[in-house]
């Protein structure tokens, strides 16, 4: 499996992933606007066709790219998208400071020109080399943690390597899912969710046996600093995160100063 982890092109955090497993490309969420020069790039440089799009939720970070390609295509083919819908009412009631990113969600499944699915939650499906396990899907029953508890979790499996992708799944959520799929979360590498702060908890980390935590942190995010603040001094559990990885024995991995290929 090849892994193409994507730095942010603008100040704030995202997250974005390619992934080459055989004869097909994934491709998962993808970052702000700003960042859609560099998804096109490498999507690019692995033949310009998608074979499966997966979307974590509809929060800017994480779903402005996937907007700007259902605009303007460029080339770029996409056999199918995957989601977990949430209603905007849902949003309205508990999340309404993101009501806009919401719209622009939904405004891009509107013009969207490629397939849409919703995955199941617990169904297994085959992409390429890779076997993917759905492990969580929005749950409008669970009302605290705002859009990152709608989450859409997947595992990737090729060969003895495993990529779970938590997005920005918060505490709540991972409970869920613990409970639901114990054994089914153990993997080779994590992305760390919602940026590698204030998401899911240490039991999650710790179930999964991981040995590589993916951190998609920007610097400022990563040491927990505003800009012009004293170092660490930030509000954000980055640190706290990070203390975590080191006791559990695992390696973080940060796309801080370029965009990252991994091969697995």
């Amino acid at each position: 499996m090849k892994i193409y982890h994507m730095t942010n092109h603008t100040l704030s955090q995202m997250m974005g992933f390619i992934i080459r497993t055989g004869n097909a490309v994934i491709a998962v969420d993808g970052g702000r606007d700003g960042d859609t020069e560099e998804f096109r790039r490498i999507v690019a440089e692995e033949g310009n066709h998608i074979d499966l799009w997966i979307l974590t939720h509809p929060h800017a970070d994480h779903i402005h790219v996937f907007h700007e390609v259902c605009k303007e295509p460029q080339g770029i083919t996409v056999d199918k998208v995957w989601y977990s819908p949430v209603s905007r009412a849902w949003t309205e009631e508990h999340e309404l400071i993101f009501i806009a990113d919401h719209d622009l969600f939904l405004a891009a499944e509107k013009i969207c020109p490629f397939p849409m699915e919703i995955p199941e939650r617990g169904s297994i499906h085959k992409v390429g080399n890779c076997t993917i396990d759905v492990l969580y899907t929005a749950d409008e029953s669970v009302p605290e943690g705002g859009l990152n508890n709608m989450s859409l979790v997947t595992k990737l499996t090729e060969g003895d390597f495993s990529l779970l992708l938590l997005g920005d799944l918060g505490v709540r959520g991972g409970q869920i899912m613990l409970e639901q799929f114990p054994d089914r979360i153990k993997c080779t590498a994590v992305q760390m969710a919602h940026h590698g702060q204030n998401g899911c908890d240490f039991p999650v980390y710790q179930a999964t046996g991981a040995k590589y935590f993916i951190f998609c942190a920007p610097d400022w995010l990563w040491s927990n600093t505003p800009p012009g603040a004293p170092e660490g001094s930030g509000p954000w559990q980055t640190l706290v995160v990070r203390g975590w990885v080191e006791e559990l024995g695992g390696t973080p991995l940060t796309a801080i100063d370029e965009t990252k290929v991994y091969e697995f």
